[in-house]
């Protein structure tokens, strides 16, 4: 497979994973908390757009825009990380963990989206 199947791949499975993200989001809100279900789907659309992009980095040649948005996907895993082990432990995360894991999340859509184009 070339490197544009792997983007656009890594770009619809982060559309889904925002979308989950944004109901999970919704509920804190509301003051209900998400499923373990939900927030693990979540999970694993972020792990499946975290390696479709690292194919497609490391698929042929340097593009900056790709590795950046890489970058801030790996930063988006571990703050999702740090909030399953919260949850784990059935302790709400610190809510400025939650808005990092966000905005990185978001930051590397952008970008990725950008790449593509």
């Amino acid at each position: 497979m070339n490197r544009e199947i792997f983007m656009i791949l890594g770009l619809a499975l982060a559309g889904a994973a925002l979308a989950l993200g944004l109901h999970l989001a919704r509920r804190a809100a509301l003051g209900r908390a998400g499923s373990l279900a939900s927030g693990l789907s979540h999970g694993g659309l972020g792990m499946a757009t975290v390696l479709a992009v690292g194919a497609a980095a490391f698929t042929g040649g340097t593009l900056r825009l790709l590795n950046a948005a890489l970058l801030f996907y790996c930063l988006a895993l571990v703050g999702g990380l740090f909030v399953l082990i919260f949850r784990l432990q059935r302790e709400p995360p610190p809510m400025f963990m939650v808005y990092l894991h966000a905005a990185s999340a978001v930051a590397a859509t952008f970008l990725l989206a950008i790449a593509v184009l």
